[in-house]
């Protein structure tokens, strides 16, 4: 079961800044770092429509903002 560690909304032009959400187009969008059994996970969520990025495998912040901030 995940337990949800950190919540960090990034701050416009930061390095660690995140696209906006290609469903909906909301802003609003976050990195959750959260705990599993196989030790603390990174992943991307909107919080206006709730999509997420989550690999399960994601054990640095960087590696939830690439799979994200990827258009085709």
């Amino acid at each position: 079961m995940e337990r949800v560690l950190e919540i960090k909304k990034p701050e416009k032009g930061a390095e660690d800044e995140l696209l906006p959400c290609p469903f909906c187009g909301s802003k609003e969008v976050a990195y959750e770092k959260y705990e599993h059994d196989a030790g603390e996970r990174w992943k991307v969520l909107c919080l206006e429509c709730m999509a997420t990025v989550d690999p399960g495998t994601a054990q640095q912040r960087g590696q939830a903002k690439r799979l994200w901030n990827r258009r085709t």
